[in-house]
């Protein structure tokens, strides 16, 4: 866990990573990512029902950061992407075996989600986050829509809300051992998509 947290906030140095203005995005671009928010967004909410009203929210403030701010699409970004895919991916089994698909509906009122509704949810969004760490290297920005969307709300606000619920709760939440990780991970893909200097297209066309 503390190297992890070396590795997420250590300087990169200068040099190696940069910025590509929002502006890049273009309107098919656009409006592709839209259709995949909207897409996203129906599919939670037929899914998953009002517990997945928090990850909509996240869409759509990922998108806004996609289309409104700078972000560049760093070389390390991929590795590092995969990895958060990794801890994703374990993050959920916890969830799974300790249950979470009881344990958060039940904080809305509902009923719980059956196993196989559970799995099949997280495996449709494992399928998309590795699609997007597979081509991110092309620079098609609507893979960087979805990192963007997993550092929103798979990183940092999963890993928040765990431990919110845990302090509100004052035991343990399920996910709770492995969301840590995920905040942590969150923050570093926010930081390689933030921070100043040249970008990964920037390295090939002038190398």
């Amino acid at each position: 866990m503390i190297q992890v947290l070396r590795a997420a906030f250590r300087p990169t140095g200068s040099g190696r990573i940069g910025r590509m203005d929002a502006e890049r995005v273009d309107i098919r671009a656009r409006w592709l990512g839209g259709g995949f928010v909207l897409a996203a967004m129906i599919f939670q909410a037929l899914w998953l029902g009002l517990p997945a009203i928090l990850l909509s929210v996240a869409l759509v403030l990922s998108y806004w950061l996609w289309t409104s701010t700078a972000w560049c699409i760093h070389r390390r970004l991929r590795a590092v992407f995969i990895l958060a895919i990794i801890l994703f991916l374990g993050h959920a089994v916890e969830e799974f075996i300790s249950g979470f698909p009881a344990a958060l509906p039940a904080l809305f009122g509902r009923d719980p989600w059956s196993d196989a509704r559970y799995v099949v949810f997280n495996s449709v969004w494992a399928l998309i986050f590795t699609s997007a760490a597979l081509t991110v290297r092309t620079g098609r920005p609507l893979s960087v829509l979805i990192i963007l969307f997993f550092a929103v709300a798979g990183g940092v606000g999963n890993g928040v809300a765990h431990l919110m619920l845990v302090l509100r709760l004052d035991e343990y939440f399920p996910g709770a051992w492995t969301a840590p990780l995920l905040l942590v991970v969150g923050i570093w893909l926010l930081r390689l998509l933030y921070a100043p200097g040249r970008s990964d297209r920037g390295d090939r066309e002038t190398g």
